[in-house]
Protein backbone atom coordinates (compact mmCIF):
# COMPACT_ATOMS: atom_id res chain seq x y z
CA UNK A 1 0.00 0.00 0.00
CA UNK A 2 2.97 2.33 0.77
CA UNK A 3 4.70 1.82 -2.31
CA UNK A 4 1.33 2.01 -4.40
CA UNK A 5 1.27 5.82 -2.66
CA UNK A 6 4.65 6.66 -3.53
CA UNK A 7 4.50 5.94 -6.95
CA UNK A 8 1.74 7.99 -7.15
CA UNK A 9 2.68 10.67 -5.69
CA UNK A 10 6.06 10.26 -7.26
CA UNK A 11 6.28 8.55 -10.26
CA UNK A 12 9.90 9.06 -11.13
CA UNK A 13 11.25 7.08 -7.55
CA UNK A 14 12.78 3.96 -7.26
CA UNK A 15 11.86 1.89 -4.12
CA UNK A 16 14.17 -0.14 -2.73
CA UNK A 17 13.73 -3.04 -0.10
CA UNK A 18 16.48 -3.64 2.92
CA UNK A 19 17.80 -7.41 3.16
CA UNK A 20 20.09 -8.64 6.13
CA UNK A 21 23.36 -7.56 6.67
CA UNK A 22 24.41 -10.96 7.60
CA UNK A 23 24.21 -11.91 4.32
CA UNK A 24 27.44 -10.14 3.97
CA UNK A 25 28.68 -9.97 7.54
CA UNK A 26 27.92 -13.38 8.89
CA UNK A 27 26.88 -16.04 6.60
CA UNK A 28 26.25 -18.83 9.62
CA UNK A 29 24.47 -16.38 11.50
CA UNK A 30 22.00 -15.59 8.80
CA UNK A 31 21.07 -19.40 7.68
CA UNK A 32 20.59 -19.98 11.08
CA UNK A 33 17.88 -17.00 11.73
CA UNK A 34 14.00 -18.58 11.01
CA UNK A 35 12.84 -14.97 10.64
CA UNK A 36 15.66 -13.75 8.49
CA UNK A 37 14.74 -16.25 6.03
CA UNK A 38 10.99 -15.70 5.89
CA UNK A 39 11.63 -12.20 5.83
CA UNK A 40 13.83 -12.70 2.28
CA UNK A 41 11.39 -15.37 1.29
CA UNK A 42 8.54 -13.28 1.67
CA UNK A 43 10.18 -9.98 -0.55
CA UNK A 44 11.33 -12.73 -3.35
CA UNK A 45 7.91 -14.10 -3.72
CA UNK A 46 6.84 -10.47 -3.57
CA UNK A 47 8.95 -8.59 -5.84
CA UNK A 48 6.20 -6.23 -7.76
CA UNK A 49 6.31 -3.46 -5.25
CA UNK A 50 10.01 -2.42 -5.74
CA UNK A 51 12.56 -1.91 -8.31
CA UNK A 52 15.88 -2.62 -6.02
CA UNK A 53 17.47 -4.70 -2.75
CA UNK A 54 19.41 -2.93 -0.57
CA UNK A 55 22.19 -4.29 1.34
CA UNK A 56 24.61 -3.20 4.49
CA UNK A 57 28.53 -4.70 3.59
CA UNK A 58 30.90 -3.98 6.85
CA UNK A 59 33.76 -5.99 6.40
CA UNK A 60 35.02 -7.76 9.68
CA UNK A 61 38.47 -6.09 11.47
CA UNK A 62 39.29 -8.27 13.73
CA UNK A 63 38.07 -6.44 17.02
CA UNK A 64 37.02 -8.93 19.41
CA UNK A 65 34.46 -7.18 21.16
CA UNK A 66 33.90 -9.87 23.87
CA UNK A 67 37.60 -9.78 24.82
CA UNK A 68 38.72 -6.32 23.91
CA UNK A 69 41.18 -7.22 21.61
CA UNK A 70 41.85 -4.95 19.02
CA UNK A 71 44.46 -6.43 15.97
CA UNK A 72 47.26 -4.23 14.40
CA UNK A 73 45.94 -2.00 11.43
CA UNK A 74 47.98 -4.72 9.37
CA UNK A 75 46.00 -7.65 11.03
CA UNK A 76 43.26 -5.83 10.72
CA UNK A 77 43.63 -5.08 6.88
CA UNK A 78 44.20 -8.53 5.93
CA UNK A 79 40.84 -9.71 7.89
CA UNK A 80 38.75 -7.42 6.06
CA UNK A 81 40.19 -8.31 2.85
CA UNK A 82 39.92 -11.64 3.68
CA UNK A 83 36.35 -11.62 4.45
CA UNK A 84 35.52 -9.33 1.38
CA UNK A 85 37.35 -11.91 -0.95
CA UNK A 86 35.33 -14.33 0.81
CA UNK A 87 31.92 -12.70 0.36
CA UNK A 88 31.69 -9.91 -2.29
CA UNK A 89 31.01 -12.42 -5.06
CA UNK A 90 28.75 -15.08 -3.30
CA UNK A 91 26.75 -12.45 -1.61
CA UNK A 92 25.78 -10.88 -5.25
CA UNK A 93 25.43 -14.14 -6.46
CA UNK A 94 23.02 -15.17 -3.77
CA UNK A 95 20.94 -12.24 -4.32
CA UNK A 96 20.93 -13.01 -7.95
CA UNK A 97 19.26 -15.93 -6.95
CA UNK A 98 16.81 -14.91 -4.50
CA UNK A 99 16.18 -12.04 -6.68
CA UNK A 100 16.85 -11.94 -10.49
CA UNK A 101 17.17 -9.20 -12.04
CA UNK A 102 16.92 -6.62 -9.10
CA UNK A 103 19.58 -4.19 -9.19
CA UNK A 104 21.18 -4.71 -5.38
CA UNK A 105 21.99 -0.73 -3.71
CA UNK A 106 24.86 -1.03 -1.33
CA UNK A 107 23.65 2.46 0.81
CA UNK A 108 26.38 1.44 3.40
CA UNK A 109 29.51 -0.33 3.29
CA UNK A 110 32.75 0.17 5.31
CA UNK A 111 35.59 -1.46 7.32
CA UNK A 112 33.57 -2.66 10.31
CA UNK A 113 33.11 -0.57 13.26
CA UNK A 114 33.35 -1.43 16.90
CA UNK A 115 29.77 -1.61 18.95
CA UNK A 116 31.39 -0.09 22.04
CA UNK A 117 32.53 3.22 22.39
CA UNK A 118 35.70 2.77 24.18
CA UNK A 119 36.76 0.22 21.72
CA UNK A 120 35.54 2.90 18.66
CA UNK A 121 37.54 5.45 20.39
CA UNK A 122 41.12 3.51 20.43
CA UNK A 123 40.57 1.81 16.99
CA UNK A 124 39.89 4.73 14.10
CA UNK A 125 39.31 1.82 11.61
CA UNK A 126 37.13 3.92 9.55
CA UNK A 127 39.76 6.88 9.38
CA UNK A 128 43.07 4.77 9.35
CA UNK A 129 44.83 4.14 6.01
CA UNK A 130 43.50 0.48 6.25
CA UNK A 131 40.00 1.47 6.27
CA UNK A 132 40.93 3.76 3.43
CA UNK A 133 42.79 0.56 1.10
CA UNK A 134 39.33 -1.54 2.19
CA UNK A 135 37.25 1.28 0.42
CA UNK A 136 39.63 0.73 -2.75
CA UNK A 137 39.20 -2.47 -2.73
CA UNK A 138 35.42 -2.61 -2.11
CA UNK A 139 35.03 0.13 -4.90
CA UNK A 140 37.44 -1.90 -6.92
CA UNK A 141 35.03 -4.60 -6.99
CA UNK A 142 31.60 -2.71 -7.49
CA UNK A 143 33.07 -0.66 -10.80
CA UNK A 144 33.39 -4.43 -12.02
CA UNK A 145 29.78 -5.64 -11.08
CA UNK A 146 26.93 -5.49 -12.99
CA UNK A 147 24.45 -5.68 -10.20
CA UNK A 148 25.49 -3.30 -7.99
CA UNK A 149 23.66 -0.07 -9.05
CA UNK A 150 24.40 2.38 -5.80
CA UNK A 151 27.43 2.23 -3.57
CA UNK A 152 27.73 4.68 -0.54
CA UNK A 153 30.95 4.50 2.01
CA UNK A 154 28.91 5.68 5.53
CA UNK A 155 30.15 8.17 6.24
CA UNK A 156 30.99 11.00 4.74
CA UNK A 157 31.21 12.62 8.63
CA UNK A 158 34.20 10.43 8.68
CA UNK A 159 35.97 12.71 5.12
CA UNK A 160 37.38 14.71 8.05
CA UNK A 161 39.13 14.71 11.77
CA UNK A 162 35.89 16.80 12.77
CA UNK A 163 37.67 18.02 16.53
CA UNK A 164 40.22 17.50 18.59
CA UNK A 165 40.23 16.88 22.84
CA UNK A 166 39.48 20.10 22.83
CA UNK A 167 36.75 20.36 20.51
CA UNK A 168 38.21 22.53 18.40
CA UNK A 169 37.56 22.34 14.39
CA UNK A 170 40.36 19.88 12.80
CA UNK A 171 39.66 20.75 8.76
CA UNK A 172 42.31 17.98 8.33
CA UNK A 173 41.07 15.42 5.68
CA UNK A 174 41.35 11.77 6.34
CA UNK A 175 43.03 9.20 4.57
CA UNK A 176 39.70 7.69 3.24
CA UNK A 177 38.55 11.25 1.86
CA UNK A 178 42.15 11.23 0.02
CA UNK A 179 40.94 7.88 -1.52
CA UNK A 180 37.82 8.55 -2.75
CA UNK A 181 39.56 11.95 -4.39
CA UNK A 182 41.89 9.46 -6.36
CA UNK A 183 39.12 7.23 -7.47
CA UNK A 184 36.76 10.15 -8.54
CA UNK A 185 39.71 11.66 -10.61
CA UNK A 186 40.48 8.48 -12.27
CA UNK A 187 36.11 8.12 -13.00
CA UNK A 188 34.64 11.52 -13.81
CA UNK A 189 36.08 11.04 -17.75
CA UNK A 190 36.04 7.13 -17.46
CA UNK A 191 33.61 5.44 -20.32
CA UNK A 192 34.42 1.80 -19.37
CA UNK A 193 35.54 -0.02 -16.72
CA UNK A 194 37.94 -3.20 -17.96
CA UNK A 195 38.53 -5.49 -15.07
CA UNK A 196 42.25 -6.41 -15.41
CA UNK A 197 44.06 -9.44 -14.08
CA UNK A 198 47.52 -9.78 -13.16
CA UNK A 199 49.19 -12.65 -13.52
CA UNK A 200 52.32 -13.87 -11.92
CA UNK A 201 51.29 -12.21 -8.67
CA UNK A 202 50.41 -15.31 -6.74
CA UNK A 203 47.83 -15.95 -3.75
CA UNK A 204 47.45 -15.17 -0.41
CA UNK A 205 45.60 -17.29 2.11
CA UNK A 206 42.94 -15.85 4.30
CA UNK A 207 43.85 -14.96 7.44
CA UNK A 208 39.57 -14.25 8.58
CA UNK A 209 38.61 -16.63 11.67
CA UNK A 210 35.17 -17.21 9.87
CA UNK A 211 36.05 -17.64 5.88
CA UNK A 212 39.13 -19.68 4.37
CA UNK A 213 40.71 -20.06 1.06
CA UNK A 214 43.16 -18.54 -1.78
CA UNK A 215 42.72 -15.24 -3.08
CA UNK A 216 44.06 -13.28 -5.74
CA UNK A 217 47.09 -10.93 -3.69
CA UNK A 218 46.56 -8.07 -6.48
CA UNK A 219 43.49 -6.98 -8.18
CA UNK A 220 43.51 -4.27 -11.01
CA UNK A 221 40.71 -2.41 -12.92
CA UNK A 222 41.57 0.50 -15.78
CA UNK A 223 38.79 2.60 -16.01
CA UNK A 224 39.24 3.84 -20.11
CA UNK A 225 38.50 7.11 -21.23
CA UNK A 226 37.04 8.12 -25.03
CA UNK A 227 40.50 8.43 -26.30
CA UNK A 228 41.37 4.72 -25.49
CA UNK A 229 43.65 6.24 -22.42
CA UNK A 230 42.68 6.34 -18.95
CA UNK A 231 43.85 5.07 -15.34
CA UNK A 232 44.48 1.70 -13.98
CA UNK A 233 43.88 0.69 -10.57
CA UNK A 234 45.83 -1.59 -8.77
CA UNK A 235 45.03 -2.79 -5.06
CA UNK A 236 48.13 -4.80 -3.05
CA UNK A 237 46.39 -7.14 -0.54
CA UNK A 238 49.66 -8.02 0.83
CA UNK A 239 53.20 -7.18 2.03
CA UNK A 240 54.72 -8.03 -0.90
CA UNK A 241 56.33 -5.70 -3.70
CA UNK A 242 55.77 -6.23 -6.96
CA UNK A 243 56.74 -4.64 -10.20
CA UNK A 244 54.37 -4.39 -13.25
CA UNK A 245 56.69 -4.57 -16.27
CA UNK A 246 54.44 -5.14 -19.00
CA UNK A 247 50.86 -5.16 -18.94
CA UNK A 248 48.74 -5.78 -22.48
CA UNK A 249 45.34 -7.42 -22.89
CA UNK A 250 43.44 -9.18 -25.97
CA UNK A 251 41.16 -5.81 -26.75
CA UNK A 252 44.61 -3.62 -27.07
CA UNK A 253 44.78 -2.36 -23.54
CA UNK A 254 48.70 -1.88 -22.97
CA UNK A 255 50.91 -0.44 -20.19
CA UNK A 256 53.29 2.67 -21.24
Amino acid sequence: KVSAIIRRQFPEAKIAVPVPNAIYAREQKYLDNEYFNQWVDALASNSDFYDAIVIHCYSDNGVDVETGHIPTYDTSLSICFSHMDARFESTLEYLEEKFPNKPVWITEFGLGACPSGPLRRKFQANRSYAGALHNDLFLMKVLCSKRVQVAHWHSLAKFTWAKNKKKQALPRKTNAATHFELFAEAAKGAVSVVPVEITGAGFYQSTSPQYHGAFPAVEAVFLEEADGRGRLLVVNKVNRAYQITDLTSENGLKLT
